[in-house]
């Protein structure tokens, strides 16, 4: 038909009203695209203040353990020192114990020999 024919001007209303309604769709589907994102946003929100707060929780219980186990070693420590200087003093007491028995030992000689000298003294 001619420009400007009423069946020209159907053509161009059909075309004009499939070029609405496909924009109607585009926009729902972008309102519906809109609406996931929101919803993903605000789930990954929710991820990630879940996972810094465990990350929290986690960080506290390290520090705590890392303070348990520092006073676990100064405890060791103090128990190792403890155990040295005991150690010490055994050795000491043990030369101490060595000591004795020789003067005991030397005091015993020289009783035998008094004993020894008296008798022979008796004897004569």
């Amino acid at each position: 038909g001619f420009p400007g024919t009423p069946v020209e001007a159907f053509g161009a209303d059909a075309r004009l009203a499939a070029l609405q309604g496909q924009l109607d769709q585009a926009e729902e589907r972008n309102d519906e695209l809109r609406k996931q994102l929101a919803n993903e946003r605000e789930e990954l929100s929710r991820e990630r203040a879940e996972l810094a707060r465990e990350k929290h929780e986690k960080l506290a219980l390290l520090d705590w353990k890392m303070a348990w186990l520092e006073k676990e070693s100064q405890s060791v420590d103090a128990l190792q020192s403890a155990l040295n200087e005991s150690q010490g003093e055994k050795a000491g007491l043990a030369r101490d114990l060595v000591s004795l028995r020789t003067r005991l030992r030397e005091q015993d000689s020289a009783l035998n020999q008094a004993r020894c000298t008296a008798l022979h003294s008796l004897a004569r």
